[in-house]
């Protein structure tokens, strides 16, 4: 489903959510120039393996109040749950839900692509959780475009086989972390960036700055990684 102005899907009764079953070949499209707010609405991957993630944004996309993405396993690509272009805006807050959705190569929940415009994923609320990928468990983010800003909401029980169980930074991408987001519970095989991995050359900001061992050790267990507190 493509839109070219806004629109907002939702159930006409919040205490009975629709969902929209989605087989292996089909998915959601949010197209440039559209705005689409998901809320008491599921997109099912039914656990199926697909050749696309379940949604697909150039434009914004808002997962409000009981929006759910789930059961989608990418076998050719990158992202379960939602794949960014270039210029893309995405947004998670209320109670959103991406749960379940894997891929073999980047971001098992959410895959962030801003290599030449501005692509922003903005999380103030909600749970990314029970995704995995081999770069970027939770979310990845490639492109000195990205920008993720995290300000609330959580990441939990996310794996990746290479790097960043959490979130996987490259090429320069960028987070910043605060007020009351979470990643946790999240694992890599081997461990290499447990809850954040960041590449050489990204950046990880953090408010307020952390002051424990631990709490650096778990976002950058790297040699080869830096961390740069605002303030």
């Amino acid at each position: 489903m493509s839109s070219s102005y806004l629109t907002a899907i939702t159930s006409a009764d919040p205490s009975q959510p629709r969902r929209f079953l989605l087989d292996g070949d089909s998915y959601f499209n949010v197209g440039t120039g559209s705005t689409v707010v998901l809320q008491n609405i599921t997109q099912d991957g039914q656990g199926l393996n697909g050749y696309y993630p379940l949604v697909t944004v150039s434009g914004a996309l808002s997962l409000d109040k009981g929006a759910t993405l789930r059961g989608r396993t990418n076998t050719t690509g990158n992202a379960g749950g939602i794949a960014t272009q270039d210029g893309a805006t995405v947004i998670m807050n209320g109670l959103a839900v991406i749960e379940d959705c894997h891929s073999i190569n980047n971001g098992g929940g959410i895959y962030l692509n801003g290599a030449d415009m501005n692509t922003t994923f903005t999380m103030t609320g909600g749970t990314i959780r029970n995704c995995s990928a081999d770069f970027g468990g939770g979310v990845s983010a490639y492109g000195s475009y990205v920008t993720i800003d995290m300000s609330g909401g959580t990441i939990e029980n996310c794996e990746a086989s290479s790097y960043g169980g959490g979130i996987a930074l490259a090429s320069d991408a960028k987070l910043v972390l605060s007020g009351s987001a979470l990643i946790t519970t999240t694992n890599t095989t081997p461990p290499a960036g447990w809850g954040v991995y960041c590449e050489y050359g990204d950046s990880i900001y953090i408010t307020p700055d952390p002051t424990t061992p631990e709490f650096i050790d778990f976002f950058d267990p790297q040699e080869n990684t830096f961390m740069e507190p605002i303030g």
